[in-house]
Protein backbone atom coordinates (compact mmCIF):
# COMPACT_ATOMS: atom_id res chain seq x y z
CA UNK A 1 0.00 0.00 0.00
CA UNK A 2 0.92 3.53 -1.02
CA UNK A 3 2.02 5.81 1.71
CA UNK A 4 2.03 9.36 1.87
CA UNK A 5 3.12 12.29 5.01
CA UNK A 6 1.58 15.10 4.23
CA UNK A 7 2.60 18.15 5.88
CA UNK A 8 0.02 21.26 6.48
CA UNK A 9 2.43 24.69 6.36
CA UNK A 10 1.71 28.05 5.99
CA UNK A 11 3.25 31.75 6.50
CA UNK A 12 0.09 33.36 7.93
CA UNK A 13 -0.48 31.58 11.15
CA UNK A 14 -2.39 33.95 13.93
CA UNK A 15 -0.29 33.57 16.78
CA UNK A 16 3.30 33.47 15.45
CA UNK A 17 3.09 34.32 11.45
CA UNK A 18 6.01 32.85 9.57
CA UNK A 19 7.02 30.62 11.86
CA UNK A 20 7.64 27.41 10.01
CA UNK A 21 10.44 29.56 8.25
CA UNK A 22 11.28 31.25 11.33
CA UNK A 23 15.58 30.20 11.91
CA UNK A 24 17.86 28.49 14.36
CA UNK A 25 21.58 27.64 13.15
CA UNK A 26 20.45 29.39 10.01
CA UNK A 27 18.09 26.36 9.13
CA UNK A 28 14.50 27.54 8.80
CA UNK A 29 12.33 25.37 11.20
CA UNK A 30 10.40 23.80 8.36
CA UNK A 31 13.77 22.41 6.91
CA UNK A 32 14.21 20.20 10.04
CA UNK A 33 11.02 19.16 10.40
CA UNK A 34 11.31 17.95 6.47
CA UNK A 35 14.78 16.76 6.96
CA UNK A 36 13.41 14.73 10.30
CA UNK A 37 10.41 12.78 7.81
CA UNK A 38 13.42 12.16 4.45
CA UNK A 39 14.51 9.08 6.61
CA UNK A 40 11.93 7.28 5.60
CA UNK A 41 12.00 5.01 3.13
CA UNK A 42 9.18 3.63 0.84
CA UNK A 43 7.20 6.74 1.87
CA UNK A 44 6.67 9.73 0.00
CA UNK A 45 6.51 12.78 1.63
CA UNK A 46 4.67 16.00 0.55
CA UNK A 47 3.76 19.74 1.88
CA UNK A 48 0.18 21.05 0.80
CA UNK A 49 0.28 25.01 1.56
CA UNK A 50 -1.97 27.53 0.11
CA UNK A 51 -2.59 29.73 -2.71
CA UNK A 52 -1.68 32.33 -0.80
CA UNK A 53 1.29 34.92 -2.05
CA UNK A 54 3.41 34.57 1.45
CA UNK A 55 3.70 30.69 1.06
CA UNK A 56 5.84 31.10 -2.13
CA UNK A 57 8.46 30.63 0.74
CA UNK A 58 7.35 27.31 1.64
CA UNK A 59 7.47 26.36 -2.09
CA UNK A 60 11.20 27.61 -2.65
CA UNK A 61 12.12 25.78 0.31
CA UNK A 62 10.49 22.29 -0.98
CA UNK A 63 12.04 22.78 -3.99
CA UNK A 64 15.48 23.28 -2.75
CA UNK A 65 14.80 20.07 -0.52
CA UNK A 66 13.52 18.19 -3.36
CA UNK A 67 10.30 17.56 -1.41
CA UNK A 68 6.89 17.79 -3.83
CA UNK A 69 4.68 20.56 -2.64
CA UNK A 70 1.16 21.32 -3.44
CA UNK A 71 -0.79 24.44 -2.90
CA UNK A 72 -4.53 24.66 -2.33
CA UNK A 73 -7.47 26.68 0.01
CA UNK A 74 -6.31 28.12 2.88
CA UNK A 75 -9.26 27.39 5.02
CA UNK A 76 -10.61 24.06 3.15
CA UNK A 77 -7.72 22.16 4.71
CA UNK A 78 -9.34 18.87 3.65
CA UNK A 79 -9.45 19.87 0.15
CA UNK A 80 -5.74 20.26 0.36
CA UNK A 81 -5.23 17.00 1.68
CA UNK A 82 -7.08 15.33 -1.08
CA UNK A 83 -5.59 16.99 -3.52
CA UNK A 84 -1.86 16.09 -2.18
CA UNK A 85 -2.41 12.83 -1.57
CA UNK A 86 -4.02 11.45 -4.49
CA UNK A 87 -2.92 7.93 -5.80
CA UNK A 88 -1.78 7.48 -2.71
CA UNK A 89 -3.38 4.43 0.11
CA UNK A 90 -2.74 6.03 3.27
CA UNK A 91 -2.45 9.57 4.17
CA UNK A 92 -0.31 10.46 7.24
CA UNK A 93 -1.15 14.13 9.02
CA UNK A 94 1.41 15.77 10.59
CA UNK A 95 1.50 19.88 11.35
CA UNK A 96 4.24 22.14 10.25
CA UNK A 97 4.31 23.79 13.57
CA UNK A 98 6.11 20.24 14.75
CA UNK A 99 9.71 20.54 13.89
CA UNK A 100 11.32 18.18 16.22
CA UNK A 101 9.05 15.37 15.62
CA UNK A 102 10.27 11.89 16.50
CA UNK A 103 10.22 9.59 12.90
CA UNK A 104 9.97 6.84 15.15
CA UNK A 105 6.71 7.66 16.71
CA UNK A 106 5.33 8.02 12.82
CA UNK A 107 6.62 5.05 12.09
CA UNK A 108 4.59 3.18 15.19
CA UNK A 109 1.46 5.10 13.92
CA UNK A 110 1.68 3.62 10.37
CA UNK A 111 2.75 0.16 11.36
CA UNK A 112 -0.30 0.47 13.76
CA UNK A 113 -2.68 1.25 11.08
CA UNK A 114 -1.05 -1.08 8.59
CA UNK A 115 -2.39 -4.36 10.77
CA UNK A 116 -5.63 -3.40 9.92
CA UNK A 117 -7.37 -3.16 12.67
CA UNK A 118 -8.45 0.60 12.70
CA UNK A 119 -10.13 3.10 10.53
CA UNK A 120 -7.71 6.21 11.97
CA UNK A 121 -4.12 5.91 14.27
CA UNK A 122 -3.50 8.87 16.25
CA UNK A 123 -1.87 10.16 19.09
CA UNK A 124 -3.78 13.14 19.52
CA UNK A 125 -7.40 12.36 21.02
CA UNK A 126 -6.29 11.16 23.76
CA UNK A 127 -2.87 12.86 24.46
CA UNK A 128 0.35 11.27 26.34
CA UNK A 129 3.04 12.61 23.85
CA UNK A 130 3.89 15.87 24.05
CA UNK A 131 2.84 18.72 22.11
CA UNK A 132 4.92 18.63 18.74
CA UNK A 133 5.00 14.97 18.33
CA UNK A 134 1.48 14.66 16.69
CA UNK A 135 0.91 12.12 13.71
CA UNK A 136 -2.56 10.85 12.21
CA UNK A 137 -2.64 7.98 10.48
CA UNK A 138 -5.62 7.09 7.92
CA UNK A 139 -6.83 5.86 4.21
CA UNK A 140 -7.17 7.94 1.62
CA UNK A 141 -10.56 6.62 0.99
CA UNK A 142 -11.62 7.84 4.82
CA UNK A 143 -10.98 11.63 3.50
CA UNK A 144 -13.04 11.08 0.30
CA UNK A 145 -16.08 9.95 2.86
CA UNK A 146 -15.52 12.96 4.80
CA UNK A 147 -15.70 14.99 1.87
CA UNK A 148 -19.05 13.82 0.72
CA UNK A 149 -19.98 15.04 4.26
CA UNK A 150 -22.03 17.99 5.04
CA UNK A 151 -19.26 19.01 7.35
CA UNK A 152 -18.80 22.21 8.82
CA UNK A 153 -16.39 24.76 7.92
CA UNK A 154 -14.28 24.10 10.87
CA UNK A 155 -14.52 20.34 10.27
CA UNK A 156 -13.11 21.18 6.73
CA UNK A 157 -10.53 23.27 8.11
CA UNK A 158 -9.44 21.15 10.77
CA UNK A 159 -9.47 17.61 8.67
CA UNK A 160 -9.91 15.11 11.45
CA UNK A 161 -12.11 16.95 13.26
CA UNK A 162 -15.40 15.45 12.50
CA UNK A 163 -13.57 12.15 13.42
CA UNK A 164 -13.14 13.77 16.61
CA UNK A 165 -16.96 14.93 17.42
CA UNK A 166 -18.15 11.35 16.11
CA UNK A 167 -15.55 8.73 17.35
CA UNK A 168 -18.28 6.37 17.83
CA UNK A 169 -18.70 6.22 14.17
CA UNK A 170 -14.88 5.04 13.88
CA UNK A 171 -12.22 2.63 14.66
CA UNK A 172 -9.80 4.47 16.05
CA UNK A 173 -6.24 3.03 17.46
CA UNK A 174 -4.18 4.95 19.95
CA UNK A 175 -0.39 4.89 20.07
CA UNK A 176 0.54 6.06 23.86
CA UNK A 177 3.80 7.57 25.77
CA UNK A 178 4.36 6.06 29.78
CA UNK A 179 4.92 8.11 31.88
CA UNK A 180 2.33 10.91 30.52
CA UNK A 181 4.20 14.03 29.04
CA UNK A 182 1.50 16.06 27.74
CA UNK A 183 2.57 18.63 29.57
CA UNK A 184 5.32 19.46 27.37
CA UNK A 185 4.91 21.48 24.72
CA UNK A 186 7.06 21.12 21.76
CA UNK A 187 5.61 22.53 19.36
CA UNK A 188 5.64 26.41 17.58
CA UNK A 189 3.00 28.51 18.07
CA UNK A 190 4.02 31.18 20.23
CA UNK A 191 7.17 33.21 20.57
CA UNK A 192 7.86 31.12 23.83
CA UNK A 193 7.04 27.71 22.34
CA UNK A 194 9.70 28.94 19.55
CA UNK A 195 12.65 30.21 22.41
CA UNK A 196 12.53 26.70 23.69
CA UNK A 197 12.68 24.77 20.40
CA UNK A 198 15.07 27.44 19.89
CA UNK A 199 17.36 26.21 23.21
CA UNK A 200 16.62 22.32 22.34
CA UNK A 201 18.00 22.20 18.84
CA UNK A 202 20.98 24.79 19.58
CA UNK A 203 21.97 22.01 22.41
CA UNK A 204 21.14 18.54 20.61
CA UNK A 205 21.29 18.72 16.67
CA UNK A 206 24.79 20.13 15.77
CA UNK A 207 26.17 16.58 18.10
CA UNK A 208 23.43 14.50 16.53
CA UNK A 209 21.06 15.62 13.81
CA UNK A 210 18.87 12.49 14.81
CA UNK A 211 17.96 12.86 18.12
CA UNK A 212 15.06 11.18 18.96
CA UNK A 213 12.39 12.32 21.23
CA UNK A 214 14.17 10.74 24.59
CA UNK A 215 17.07 12.70 23.68
CA UNK A 216 14.88 15.84 24.33
CA UNK A 217 13.69 14.40 27.62
CA UNK A 218 16.59 13.73 29.07
CA UNK A 219 18.24 17.29 28.23
CA UNK A 220 14.86 18.86 29.79
CA UNK A 221 15.37 17.09 32.62
CA UNK A 222 18.84 18.71 33.29
CA UNK A 223 17.28 21.88 32.29
CA UNK A 224 14.29 21.70 33.84
CA UNK A 225 13.68 25.69 33.91
CA UNK A 226 13.17 25.64 30.46
CA UNK A 227 10.23 24.11 30.84
CA UNK A 228 8.84 27.44 32.35
CA UNK A 229 9.35 29.11 28.93
CA UNK A 230 6.36 27.98 27.31
CA UNK A 231 4.33 26.59 30.67
CA UNK A 232 1.54 29.24 30.34
CA UNK A 233 0.99 29.23 27.05
CA UNK A 234 -3.05 27.81 25.97
CA UNK A 235 -2.86 25.67 23.14
CA UNK A 236 -5.79 26.96 20.24
CA UNK A 237 -8.33 24.52 20.05
CA UNK A 238 -7.00 23.07 16.58
CA UNK A 239 -3.57 23.53 14.76
CA UNK A 240 -2.60 24.10 11.16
Amino acid sequence: MSVAIVVQARMTSERLPGKVMKKVLEKPLLEFLLERLLRFQGVDLIVATTENEADQQIVDQCELMGVKCVRGSKNDVLTRYLQASEGYDIVVRVTGDCPLIDPEIVREAIEKFLRGEYDFVSNTFVRTYPRGMDVEVMSRDLLEDLNGKDLKPSEREHVTLYIQSHADDFSIGQIAMEPNRSDVRLTVDTEEDFELIQRILEHLYKNNPHFRLADIMELLEEHSEWLELNRQVKQKDQHG
